[in-house]
């Protein structure tokens, strides 16, 4: 399974988990069968809230789910709608939330899980 972490850094699985998934600088790549693990850079990572299509730069990754703190609740939407899952996984970087998920530890993201800031712009 290709997992998706948004990182603030690019440093694998040492890097720090971003606070927003759309804004995070990074986002790191771990393959839970080979150990493979990759950062990419977010080039939609500055963006009016609201106004950003983050879950568009995961399709050549071909990613299978999302790990993350935080996001609105279109970008869940879209994540989704991709077919990918999404988990809520408040750690502090890409080891720890590897360890959650594969302890499954990590709880699946759902509207009510979104940041609420976003709500106004993404309902």
């Amino acid at each position: 399974m290709r997992l998706c972490i948004p990182t603030l850094d690019d440093r694998k699985l040492a890097a720090a988990v971003s606070p927003h998934f759309g804004s995070a600088p990074f986002f790191t790549v771990v393959d839970t069968e080979t150990g493979l693990c990759q950062s990419v850079t977010n080039d939609h990572a500055r963006h009016q809230p609201g106004r950003c299509d983050a879950a568009r730069e995961l399709r050549p990754l071909v990613v299978d789910a999302v790990l993350c703190t935080g996001l609105g609740r279109r970008a869940l939407s879209r994540l989704v709608e991709q077919g990918l899952e999404v988990y809520l996984a408040p750690v502090p970087d890409v080891a720890t939330a590897l360890e959650t998920f594969r302890g499954g530890e990590l709880e699946p993201m759902t509207d009510e899980l979104t940041c609420h800031h976003h709500r106004a712009i993404c309902e």
